[in-house]
């Protein structure tokens, strides 16, 4: 359906039909991982390609107007879902990689933290959204450079039901959170931003 619309460039259809393609690619992998051992689930990840219509709907979200709250709100869950696959317990993170005596990832992973506080401060502020949006995407590129780098961090593959919902309750009054989504093979990226009073989150 979606490689249907995708060629038929029926944008809006693909954006449509997105929120149950990402059930579906959650619920496949939940299954695929629950009777698995880490090393497994961390090889059955590395050597399939259970995300493989992200690039359609990339092109998509490119080619239409905003998405609707509901497609917005799949595609925050949809990343907080891959992220989670890539770290489940930042708590040991750090533990795991000083034990597996990785100083380029502890370096990275300590930098990855200094950048964290870094934007606390900012979000407590309310100000420089454009600065915040810059350390929110130097710490998303941080993120996906170590777990490529870190054994250690890759054993930590796992799935994770957080939604967008979960993130929205945990923030305070004047925090902002940003996720930076990258659907599939093209180099574009897209930010979603929530707030404590957003209805759902949005795509900029």
């Amino acid at each position: 359906w979606v490689f249907c619309n995708f060629y038929l460039e029926q944008w809006q259809n693909i954006i449509d039909i997105a929120p149950y393609y990402f059930n579906n690619v959650r619920e496949h992998i939940q299954n695929q991982l629950a009777t698995m051992s880490s090393e497994m689930a961390t090889a059955w990840l590395h050597n399939t390609n259970p995300f493989n219509l992200d690039h359609q709907i990339s092109v998509a979200v490119s080619r239409t107007t905003t998405p609707s709250n509901k497609a917005c709100a799949a595609m925050y869950n949809h990343e907080l879902f891959k992220k989670g696959l890539l770290l489940r317990n930042n708590d040991h993170l750090r533990q795991y990689i000083l034990e597996a005596n990785d100083t380029s990832a502890i370096y990275l992973y300590d930098k990855i933290q200094s950048l964290r506080v870094q934007r606390e401060k900012l979000n407590e502020d309310r100000q420089n959204d454009s600065l915040i949006l810059s350390i929110s995407r130097e710490i998303d590129n941080k993120e996906r450079l170590l777990y490529r780098l870190s054994h250690a961090y890759q054993e930590q593959v796992q799935t994770d039901n957080l939604s967008w919902k979960d993130i929205q309750n945990s923030l305070k009054p004047n925090e902002v959170a940003i996720e930076f989504v990258n659907f599939g093979y093209i180099d574009q990226y897209y930010a979603l931003l929530l707030r404590k009073e957003f209805d759902a989150p949005k795509i900029v």
